[in-house]
């Protein structure tokens, strides 16, 4: 990977500035437990707050994917930045794929995450 650019920088400013009106989002998301699409759409059904926080987290991610997929931002800034959250995310998407007949939902998204599960074991955490 190319090292990041001033540029790489503007735009991951650019979509920490717009990831940062998601405070409630967020803390939506790291109050959640894992579950599958089933539960979660009993729990959050379409046009519910919890799945409008669902869509803002994801497609966040799916942007910063398909940045990444095109080379349109340097991947090791992204995943050095954010962690994924598949693990609870990814079971809704797959599930929501399957209900809608729709395999491409989110995909880069999940590209993303299959990149960061790589990245991570490349690259220990700075401190122990």
């Amino acid at each position: 990977m190319s090292k990041p650019t001033r540029e790489d920088a503007d735009l991951l400013i650019k979509i920490h500035s717009i990831t940062a009106n998601f405070v409630e989002s967020w803390h939506w998301l790291f109050g959640i437990e894992k579950m599958d699409y089933e539960t979660f759409i009993k729990k959050y059904p379409i046009g519910s707050e919890g799945f409008g926080h669902f869509l803002r987290i994801a497609s966040t991610y799916e942007l910063m994917g398909t940045l990444v997929y095109h080379g349109a931002i340097n991947e090791d800034l992204v995943l050095d930045m954010y962690g994924t959250y598949w693990s609870r995310l990814g079971p809704i998407i797959e599930g929501f794929r399957k209900a809608t007949g729709s395999p491409r939902y989110f995909e880069n998204y999940e590209v993303l995450a299959r990149k960061s599960m790589e990245w991570r074991e490349k690259h220990p955490p700075k401190f122990q």
